[in-house]
C-alpha cells in the first residue's frame, strides 16, 4: 500500500526500536546482577562500579551476552544469568 518507500520506513522503525531494547535489557541486567553481587548471591566482581560510576563488569558481561545472541541468534541456548 505504501510502496517501497513504506517498508524502507517501517523497516527503519523497527531497527530503531530493536536497538532502543537491547540498550535497555543490556542496562537493565546489568543492574540486576550489579544487585545480586551486592547482596552476596552472584559473583562479586560485578558489584563494583567503574571510574564513571556504573557497574563496569557487570554492563560489559551483559553487552557480551547480548552480542552472544545477536550474532548467533541462538536465544534458546543461552542460559540466562
Amino acid at each position: 500500500m505504501a510502496g517501497p518507500l513504506g517498508s524502507r520506513l517501517v523497516s527503519a522503525a523497527v531497527m530503531v526500536s530493536c536497538f532502543a531494547a537491547a540498550n535497555g535489557f543490556i542496562f537493565t541486567g546489568a543492574r540486576a546482577c550489579f544487585a545480586m553481587s551486592r547482596s552476596g548471591s552472584f559473583f562479586r566482581s560485578f558489584g563494583r562500579f567503574g571510574p564513571g560510576g556504573a557497574p563496569r563488569t557487570a554492563t560489559l558481561a551483559q553487552g557480551v551476552r547480548a552480542a552472544k545472541i545477536a550474532l548467533t541468534g541462538a536465544t534458546t541456548s543461552c542460559a540466562p544469568m
